[in-house]
């Protein structure tokens, strides 16, 4: 965990592979966090062509489930490919392809740039989990880091 300026506190989790079922990734104690970012790479092994949709909830624990985005389908993306929420109630997840893929937009940082764009201000997230669900078992792996600011004395997010 580190501090980062104008992002906030960043925390990341160690890659894993898919699995069909809702997935905490990282756990609140204590307090509201405001979540500035979520981003999740693929790394190690790309996804296979398995159809797969992929999306993020916030879950608190007691009953309510907030859906962070609608899936999206991840089938054959390569090393590389970054998923991430744009903030905005009903959105979708979103897609970058790896730089390669990216080079008539400028190279990756071009097209982060441009992606990013439309980025709200965040999700403001209360005592609970935020959760990765996807559709299918899915052997490419994928690596999420989360930038977040602490909205409360005492908050604690840890890795789940």
């Amino acid at each position: 965990m580190s501090y980062r300026s104008g992002l906030g506190v960043v925390l990341t989790r160690p890659a894993e592979a898919m699995t069909n079922a809702g997935v905490p990734i990282f756990d609140i104690t204590g307090g509201c966090i405001l979540v500035t970012y979520i981003i999740g790479t693929v790394v190690g092994v790309a996804m296979d062509a398995t159809g797969n949709n992929l999306s993020l909830q916030f879950d608190d624990g007691i009953g309510a489930v907030c859906p962070m985005c609608t899936p999206i389908a991840t089938a054959s993306d390569p090393i590389g490919t970054i998923y991430y929420v744009s903030c905005l109630v009903g959105d979708p997840m979103r897609k970058l392809e790896t730089a390669v893929a990216l080079a008539g937009q400028g190279g990756m940082c071009g097209g982060i740039a441009a992606g990013l764009g439309a980025l709200a201000k965040g999700y403001i997230c209360g005592v609970g989990s935020i959760e990765r669900l996807a559709t299918a078992i899915n052997v490419g792996t994928v690596r999420w880091t989360m930038c977040y600011t602490p909205l409360e004395e005492g908050v604690a997010v840890a890795v789940a």
